[in-house]
């Protein structure tokens, strides 16, 4: 077993004080560093396999399992608790589902990162939450690294006997005896969002804010591309009763179709990419003609991408400029062509209904009399030339018309897919295009939702996920609210409803025959 590499992408400096090995703080591009990274992972690897353990694993709090894989890992467990646990949930799912590995577990790190209080009644809460949640999620390991058997930590010591410890026990117990009633069906739950962490993206997830560990550098400071991350906050969390931009038959904005994303890497074999109906690039990316080639595939066999112009560049240096891959691919797969100019504005943008995406929905009015929308500053675009792609969002600060140009967003029907490409040459964590890239992110999960054969709605406290089993379906619910119940709308085979309600921190599932 190997634990913690991810350190040397996401620690503190303060903490390298009395570690043997750091990445070293100099260097010219992210190609290097992660280079540097895997080959220190698969010397540690190599300890192992010399002495006869063939299958190591990594407990890891970071998002760098797919490194860790490249480096000879065989599986990938995670340090729950360090980060948001739903977002390293689909780390570890996403990038285990795209190596093909069929096991992934959760190593509840609840003592030391379940809250800095141990006498606090709200961190037994969560503990409960977390066994519930790794569950459903589909780890098939889920232990406990510490805390039932005595705590010394944060100033407290409790020996373990003591009440705070036998809560940890029973957080145990009440989840074991679930265990012995539930038959949850194999191979994970279904997933038809992922977002792709791109080549070189080193965001981490949980720690520090410095790419790859370039301390003291700015250029390497977490910047518009990390802060793209953020966008993960709003794919389980509802639109709120006053936005406008939410439309449907049912407010589905509470998730994407069947409750769960993955993150899956950039590396990933084509066959992988196509298990998920959309793909949306967050983070870094250093666009490489062999991946762009597996996004070409993917939407050429149906898939759906959403990408911009930034995720487009082949530059691995932190402040190395927009150079895009080749004009030929960027025009077959995406429609369109960059022109030698940039644009800047500081405007808000119309868009227009239609769409190739199915249920997609964009928040356009019935002629060219409307508010621009989503202004939040100035924000940098990439000319372009469109010729077999069609524009389906502008720049404007018009009510009465709806100009034709810039465009910043571009649909291509490519093969039986389509690509959808925000042409924005800032990283979109950038603050004039973070709310634009939101909203269309935000419609791609609500588009699937939509045509989900099993729709679950509710509030922000409400999570799932949906097991297939032929043609049946698993929904597990979880009311993650400490103090309130929630209501369930469960609607399934068209317009089959059904309502159920769950109490504080309740877990249920139900079986539906589609």
């Amino acid at each position: 077993m190997i634990g913690e590499s991810g350190g040397l992408m996401s620690w503190y400096e303060d903490y390298f004080k009395n570690v043997p090995y750091s990445l070293p703080t100099d260097l010219e591009n992210m190609s290097e560093a992660k280079k540097l990274y895997i080959d220190h992972v698969s010397e540690l690897v190599k300890l192992d396999n010399d002495m006869g353990i063939n299958n190591v694993l990594s407990v890891e709090a970071t998002a760098c399992g797919r490194y860790n894989l490249e480096a000879g890992i065989k599986y990938l467990f995670l340090e729950m608790m360090c980060g948001d646990p739903e977002k390293m949930t689909a780390s570890v799912r996403g990038t285990s589902r795209a190596y093909g590995r069929d096991i992934w577990g959760c190593h509840i790190a609840h003592e030391w990162y379940g809250g800095l209080r141990h006498d606090d009644v709200l961190k037994y809460s969560r503990l409960r939450l977390a066994y519930k949640y790794a569950y459903i999620s589909g780890a098939n390991f889920i232990y406990p690294e510490s805390g039932d058997f005595g705590m010394v930590s944060y100033g407290y010591k409790y020996p373990k006997d003591h009440e705070f410890c036998r809560e940890y026990r029973l957080a145990w117990d009440e989840f074991a005896e679930f265990l012995k009633n539930d038959h949850r069906p194999e191979n994970g739950p279904l997933v038809k969002v992922a977002f792709v962490q791109g080549n070189l993206d080193s965001y981490d997830g949980w720690g520090a804010a410095t790419a790859w560990n370039q301390f003291g550098r700015t250029e390497w400071g977490y910047s518009d591309a990390e802060k793209s991350w953020e966008i993960l906050k709003n794919v389980t969390k509802k639109d709120k009763w006053h936005i406008v931009e939410n439309y449907g038959e049912h407010d589905v904005s509470n998730a994407p179709a069947y409750g769960q994303y993955d993150l899956i890497p950039s590396e990933a074999p084509a066959e992988a990419m196509k298990r998920y109906d959309v793909l949306i690039f967050a983070g870094w990316n250093t666009m490489t003609e062999e991946i762009f080639d597996k996004l070409s595939e993917y939407v050429r066999c149906g898939g759906v991408l959403f990408i911009t112009a930034a995720h487009l560049s082949v530059s691995d240096k932190r402040n190395g400029g927009f150079t895009p891959i080749s004009e030929e691919k960027i025009s077959g797969l995406l429609g369109f062509e960059f022109t030698s100019h940039t644009f800047r504005r500081n405007s808000g943008y119309k868009f227009f209904k239609e769409s190739f995406i199915p249920e997609m929905r964009y928040p356009a009015s019935g002629d060219t009399f409307s508010d621009p929308i989503l202004p939040s500053g100035y924000a940098e675009f990439a000319g372009t030339k469109v010729n077999s792609g069609v524009v389906r969002a502008v720049a404007c600060d018009s009510f009465w018309e709806r100009m034709t140009s810039p465009a910043v967003l571009i649909e291509n029907r490519f093969g039986k897919g389509t690509a959808l490409t925000l042409t924005s040459v800032s990283y979109p964590g950038a603050q004039g295009v973070f709310p634009l890239y939101s909203r269309i992110v935000k419609e791609l999960c609500n588009s699937t939702h939509r045509r989900a054969d099993i729709k679950v709605i509710g509030g922000d406290d409400l999570t799932f996920a949906v097991y297939p089993d032929g043609n049946k379906r698993a929904v597990y619910i979880i009311n993650t609210s400490f103090e309130t119940g929630c209501e369930a709308k469960i609607i399934w085979s068209g317009e089959n409803q059904t309502k159920i309600f769950l109490q504080p921190l309740e877990m249920k599932r139900l079986d539906f025959t589609l």
